[in-house]
């Protein structure tokens, strides 16, 4: 992942946070190695909303 890649998935999982649609994903701990659920949702929808700006056919994304 290229630098700016990863701003903008950063500045799309602050956004997704503020605005409400994923809950905050806790901190990963050192005894713990297993994902949270709002961690993995947060990572995902991240994906999808990059995928939809960066995809010029949206047919693409079906």
């Amino acid at each position: 992942m290229d630098p700016l890649e990863a701003q903008a998935k950063a500045i799309i999982a602050a956004a997704l946070i503020v605005r409400g649609a994923v809950e905050v994903p806790s901190m990963p701990t050192g005894t713990s190695h297993l994902p949270d659920e709002a961690g993995i949702r947060l990572r995902e929808l991240t994906d999808y909303v990059y995928r939809l700006v960066t995809t010029a056919d949206l047919r693409d994304l079906a």
